[in-house]
């Protein structure tokens, strides 16, 4: 499905870009078309985001937890759970996240 919003409360700016992440995502897990673009392109697009703004990696850990909860699809949730060890590799989730996500 697309997001048409974010799913924490962010400015419109940053809501714009948490929509675009989440098209990155859905692409590389193989859940969405687009335009053609390498894996690496589209992995490297969500972990800068997540390294360089700060406010956005609850977002992109909330976007990788939607998309990987109960995916049938075995190839996409491999590829979904690719990008979250990225992620905890790349930059951590906030402190109100973190026992989340621990236990996910």
């Amino acid at each position: 499905a697309k997001l048409t919003t974010s799913l924490l409360k962010l400015s419109a700016k940053l809501t714009f870009e948490a929509c675009e992440i989440f098209k990155s995502i859905q692409q590389f897990m193989g859940d969405r078309k687009g335009k053609e673009e390498s894996d690496y392109s589209l992995v490297r697009d969500v972990m800068c985001s997540g390294i360089t703004k700060p406010e956005l990696r609850d977002e992109i850990y909330c976007q990788l937890c939607k998309q990987t909860c109960l995916n049938p699809n075995e190839e996409s949730l491999f590829r979904g759970w690719v990008l979250l060890v990225l992620s905890v590799q790349y930059f951590p989730p906030s402190r109100n996240l973190e026992a989340w996500i621990k236990q996910y």
